[in-house]
């Protein structure tokens, strides 16, 4: 890769590993607890194993105690695969992005995951899709931790590659599994353009499900919410839009991709909805 390209990401990387060692040192009272499970997790993807994402989140989250309100819960089917969107925006782009720097950095995913199993008797197999690029050992680790969870990786920069995991992801979430992804790609502090590639998910012809993270803080401390939006049913012609002309398939694809962050705007405070206000 042309260093040019390769400079800017190695940079972020950087600056990521920094404020996530930061966020450790700082809170090394809480953070001591959750080394066991990382370290079981970093063990299971150098051996190629798989682990359950929700059992591993809620684990997480047990360590840390942090309460989570959760509300529209009923809009999670209770059967059958869902393609679930969610926001990157945080008060801050740095790890973990809360000001809570004593919640579990990962609060809004067991919040996400205790209202998934509440709704589904069966346990679902929930797979993510994630921003991964390749090159650095940081990046080689991060896709077998995806491999772990049997989530799908896209590099930005081969996008043939990437293409092909969002088939296999929108193939996966219409044979029953629940599919996480952001359609902004990256964590920004409020909503930014969606990446028309979120609507080639379409094709799973399963409902997307707009959920949102907010953090509030009060003279009692604070609180933490995850929100459920309605459910938003897939253009029906969705399957055929690889066969359109380029340009066509291009405008309803980021309509749709537009559709669903200004679904996800709804649900959030007007100060973090960005271009969808």
């Amino acid at each position: 890769m042309p260093e040019t390209e390769s400079r800017p990401h190695t940079e972020q990387m950087k600056s990521s590993k920094t404020d996530m060692c930061r966020f450790l040192i700082e809170n090394l009272s809480s953070t001591k607890k959750s080394i066991p499970l990382a370290t079981r997790i970093v063990a299971s993807a150098q051996k190629g194993e798989q682990r359950c994402f929700g059992k591993d989140v809620l684990q997480l989250n047990e360590y840390f105690g942090t309460n989570v309100n959760v509300e529209g819960e009923e809009n999670i089917p209770k059967t059958g695969g869902a393609v679930i969107v969610i926001s990157h925006a945080t008060p801050t782009t740095s790890f973990p992005g809360w000001g809570d720097k004593h919640a579990n950095p990962f609060w809004w995913a067991a919040g996400l995951v205790t209202a998934i199993n509440s709704r589904r008797e069966k346990e679902t197999n929930i797979r993510p899709i994630a921003h991964a690029p390749v090159g650095t050992k940081v990046d080689k680790l991060w896709r077998k931790v995806l491999d772990v969870y049997q989530g799908f990786p896209v590099n930005p920069l081969a996008p043939k590659e990437a293409l092909r995991s969002l088939d296999q992801a929108a193939e996966a979430a219409k044979e029953g599994d629940l599919i996480i992804i952001s359609p902004e790609g990256e964590t920004h502090t409020q909503l930014t353009s969606a990446k028309r590639g979120v609507a080639r998910l379409a094709k799973s012809e399963r409902p997307f499900i707009p959920i949102t993270f907010t953090e509030e803080q009060s003279e009692e401390g604070f609180s933490h919410h995850v929100l459920i939006g309605t459910p938003i049913e897939p253009p029906k012609e969705a399957n055929s839009w690889s066969d359109l002309p380029s340009q066509k398939r291009k405008v309803l694809e980021q309509g749709f991709a537009d559709l669903l962050m200004s679904s996800i705007a709804q649900l959030m405070p007007e100060d973090q909805r960005g271009k969808y206000k």
